[in-house]
């Protein structure tokens, strides 16, 4: 087959054949990514929102804190200066530290205490001893004679203490002017 076009003119065509195609490739490249940017644009917004409704929670978290934090301080203050003056003994200690030694004294052998807690009442102070009695009588024997203390107004011992025989986990709650 015979090539009537010079060489010249085919080197023009086959140039501005090339630079068509990367002309349309570029094209089809740009018209692929405007496509692909439309379609995040949703996602885009949704995720604004999002940021946005994150930010307002975040500061009303941080306002909360800052009011809990200013509260906080003094009311941990307060409760503070109560225990050291428990500890300095400017309180009336006495008479609460008679009654511990009292309901510590009277315990029999086969009574354990685990954990004394106080409560400060408006009348006087409420004492809550916890423990483990090897028996119902050692159990009983001791409810008895914290009962005989002068310091106790009242002894509880609740019914639901007294079900097992042996290994008996008891919280007797004493009360009094303490």
């Amino acid at each position: 087959m015979i090539n009537l076009i010079d060489r010249e003119t085919r080197r023009a065509l086959r140039l501005s054949y090339y630079i068509r195609l990367a002309a349309a490739a570029v094209t089809l490249l740009g018209v692929v990514f405007l496509i692909g940017a439309v379609s995040l644009l949703p996602t885009y917004i949704f995720s604004l929102s999002k940021n946005r409704e994150a930010t307002l929670a975040k500061e009303n978290l941080d306002a909360i804190l800052a009011a809990e934090e200013k509260e906080a301080p003094s009311s941990e203050i307060a409760a503070l200066k109560e225990k050291l003056g428990v500890l300095s003994g400017s309180q009336s200690t006495g008479k609460l530290f008679s009654a511990v030694e009292a309901a510590l004294g009277v315990r029999p052998s086969g009574v354990r205490v685990n954990d004394i807690s106080y409560t400060k009442r408006d009348q006087g102070g409420e004492l809550v001893v916890v423990g483990i009695a090897s028996t119902r009588d050692a159990l009983l024997s001791y409810h008895k004679e914290l009962k005989k203390e002068a310091l106790f107004s009242s002894v509880i011992l609740p019914v639901s203490d007294l079900a097992k025989d042996s290994d008996v986990d008891f919280i007797l709650t004493l009360t009094g002017l303490f």
